[in-house]
């Protein structure tokens, strides 16, 4: 029996050892429920309050609807019909006398406008000074009117003439159920609004317009009427939907509208200005109460079915997922005793712990796999656009492998801003760039690998569809967002064109490297395209006489006027909108032309004066400002070298130099220089070349045509006798050198100076 009883509570034990996850899960869903449940009740309330004001103020913007409603219709009724009648009728109507054939045409006019009306029962023209009163239907003794035809315990003959003299010039009167006669002489029984125009505050004639009441209030919103009332300004009710007295005296206190109306509900007011009117509705609690309870109670099912289908699915989650865990939770206690890891008694503690360590494992082998497969990508993206040859042909899961694609190129240009308050590292600045650049792309195409290629230049491969034009508009748009960055730089943006092939990277990394020298030489983002290639113009202006002039001002040592100079070429090229890398040529250019003016000077380039360090500079040039710059500061350079340094002696060079000068006009040649030297033509050739960098002949020439243009300016000579007087006679061969060195002919060259 001992044995049999210990293995009883053994059996007992285990089962409440396998039951303490789901006891313990079975408990937790109960008390969310418990907790979820409070909060719904809670939340319950306050949505059923906030339904309340809801309903309160949907109500009365539905009273203002209506109330608006009814001011428009009443002051129509003024403006339109009242105040209509007596402007047309006014000669009439303010006569002493009115003929037969007058009244008529007032029951015309009446008619007509009654039928035009809706809601107009009727007409009444009363004047003191006639014994007849004027209506739709037609002309009637007064006294037989108010006895017959028009039946009103209030509004009766000797009321209208004691209105006639009060003072007013428009009033609405209360509602009243009156007796007329129709056509076939059966009574009629209607309730209606008399509103009254009086043309002037002393005239004895008023015309009346009988509103029919219900039709009006029909034609506005019949079922949201009741306990609604019109009031004029002095709180005389005018009419009324029920016979339940409204109380609006206290509305000068109330703060807003709508307001609590005691007991009874709720109280609605508008002041209309217009017609001196006041609208109120009393709409009880039992109108707000019926709906919030019927929401209440709608509530109140949903949350015990929602209990209930909480609990049973409480109970089929804990069932389906306590035995799962107890094996995953034995998996992982088998797995670990090898490593002598302490197990815990609490299963999902155990699990916490030892899944944590696995999933922060599986988290650093994927991040790391994900970093090194991003390098890998980088390298071979960029590989293949250098055309670097690599063993791997492709990345996995590369779009390019199966879809067309453009390449889009984004060039940073840096300010000095960048580099006094950010960073002096460029390559750091464009690191954090294209993780922006890589967002906004990734804004606009699904499958896209941008990364950076150099320090100033980012790269975005982004698959498309085959309009262009929409890539274009979509750069603009990211072009547009990265203006935020214009503080400190502003970018190139070179767009492909769409290619299908892979293997072209390389020859379209060339292509949009040419495109981005296009830009224009301005410090703000440009978008570009494969189009300004074929559109570009691809030349600089720099006229040969240009250069001569800079050259002298130069070897001269005139500062200000080699500036001026370069600034006005400069600013002319950009005016004619020569490109940024035009630009960077024209002032290579320059920069030549003042290498050679100095080596005119001193026969070489003084090792002062870093050439090369110049050149440099130059590629680092972006907007016309920074060649200027540039160009300046090398001039200044040159010319403060030049009149600081005086120019070596070189005797030979001097003497041929001062023999042309003072003997072009005569016949020169290179034996005659050389005999006077003593020295060999060849070697004098050759010395005067190296010295000089320019040959013998060209240099004789250049200076008489030079000498002619001056006399060209200055004199009305002949062509032939310019050519004589600085020593070529013949006038064909002075023509022929003339265009050479000028680019011109001498009669061209003398029209364009005059």
């Amino acid at each position: 029996m001992s044995k049999r009883h210990h293995s009883i509570l053994a059996r007992i034990k285990n089962i409440f050892l396998l039951k303490s996850l789901l006891s313990k899960l079975m408990a937790s869903f109960l008390l969310i429920i418990i907790i979820l449940s409070s909060f719904y009740l809670i939340t319950q309330r306050v949505f059923i309050k906030k339904m309340e004001q809801e309903l309160v103020n949907g109500t009365n913007e539905r009273f203002l609807n209506v109330a608006n409603k009814f001011d428009l219709s009443l002051e129509q009724i003024n403006k339109k019909n009242l105040l209509n009648i007596y402007i047309e009728l006014s000669k009439k109507l303010d006569s002493n006398y009115l003929s037969a054939v007058d009244y008529l045409e007032i029951q015309k006019y009446l008619t007509n406008n009654r039928a035009n009306s809706q809601h107009i029962h009727d007409f009444l023209i009363f004047k003191d000074t006639e014994d007849y009163i004027i209506t739709t239907n037609g002309t009637y003794r007064k006294d037989r009117f108010f006895d017959y035809f028009f039946k009103s315990t209030q509004y009766n003959q000797q009321f209208w003439e004691e209105e006639l003299e009060k003072n007013f010039t428009y009033k609405v009167y209360p509602t009243q159920q009156i007796i007329t006669k129709n056509i076939d002489n059966s009574n009629q029984h209607k309730n209606l609004l008399p509103m009254v125009l009086k043309p002037k505050r002393k005239s004895k004639m008023i015309i009346i317009a009988l509103v029919d009441i219900d039709s009006l209030t029909y034609s506005i919103e019949e079922n949201f009427l009741e306990n609604f009332a019109i009031f004029d300004d002095e709180e005389n009710i005018l009419y009324a939907s029920t016979i339940e007295e409204i109380d609006i005296s206290t509305r000068n206190t109330m703060m807003a509208s709508p307001q609590r109306y005691g007991d009874r509900g709720y109280l609605f007011l508008k002041e209309s200005s217009k017609n001196s009117l006041i609208y109120a509705q009393v709409l009880p609690n039992g109108y707000f109460k019926e709906a919030l309870h019927a929401m209440n109670r709608t509530f109140q099912a949903i949350l015990l079915i929602s209990i209930v289908i909480s609990g049973i699915i409480s109970i089929v989650i804990v069932i389906q997922f306590n035995n799962p865990v107890k094996q995953l939770a034995e998996e992982i206690k088998k797995s670990n005793h090898n490593k002598g890891l302490d197990v815990e008694d609490n299963d999902l503690h155990f699990m916490y712990q030892n899944i944590f360590k696995i999933i922060k494992e599986n988290s650093n082998y994927v991040k790391d796999i994900y970093e090194k497969e991003s390098l890998l990508e980088n390298f071979f993206y960029e590989a293949k656009i250098k055309n670097i040859y690599l063993q791997m042909n492709h990345v996995k899961n590369s779009f390019l492998d199966n879809s067309k694609y453009a390449m889009i190129y984004f060039k940073v240009h840096y300010k000095k801003t960048f580099y006094e308050y950010i960073s002096e590292e460029e390559s750091k600045g464009t690191f954090f760039l294209r993780h922006l650049i890589e967002v906004y792309i990734g804004d606009y195409f699904k499958d896209s690998y941008t990364f950076q290629i150099e320090d100033n230049q980012i790269i975005s491969l982004v698959s498309v569809g085959n309009e262009i034009q929409s890539i274009f508009s979509q750069i603009q748009e990211i072009k547009d967002k990265l203006k935020l960055e214009e503080e400190h730089l502003f970018f190139t943006i070179a767009i492909s064109n769409i290619y299908d092939e892979p293997t072209y990277l390389n020859e379209v990394y060339k292509k949009i490297f040419e495109v981005a020298k296009n830009r224009k030489a301005i410090a703000e983002s440009q978008v570009l395209s494969e189009e300004v290639l074929n559109s570009a113009l691809n030349m600089f202006y720099l006229p040969k006489q240009y250069q001569e002039e800079l050259a002298n001002s130069i070897t001269s040592g005139q500062q200000e006027q080699c500036i001026r100079r370069i600034d006005n070429i400069l600013e002319y090229n950009y005016k004619k909108e020569v490109n940024s890398f035009y630009l960077y040529l024209l002032c290579g250019e320059i920069l030549s032309i003042c290498s050679k003016a100095l080596f005119e000077v001193y026969n070489e380039v003084p090792e002062e004066i870093n050439i090369n360090n110049k050149y440099s500079q130059l590629k680092k040039c972006v907007t016309l400002e920074d060649y200027k710059k540039i160009c300046t500061d090398f001039t200044i350079e040159f010319i403060e070298y030049v009149n600081l340094h005086i120019p070596k002696e070189d005797y030979i060079i001097d003497f041929v130099k001062g023999y042309i000068e003072d003997h072009y006009d005569t016949d020169i040649y290179l034996d005659l220089l050389s005999d006077k030297l003593n020295i060999t033509g060849t070697y004098l050739s050759s010395y005067f070349k190296s010295k000089t960098g320019i040959n013998f002949n060209d240099y004789l020439n250049d200076y008489r045509i030079k000498q002619a243009a001056e006399v060209l300016r200055d004199t009305s000579l002949k062509i032939k006798e310019v050519g004589e007087k600085v020593g070529i006679p013949n006038q064909n061969t002075f023509i022929r050198l003339f265009k050479k060195y000028k680019g011109e002919t001498p009669s061209e060259y003398r029209k364009n100076i005059i």
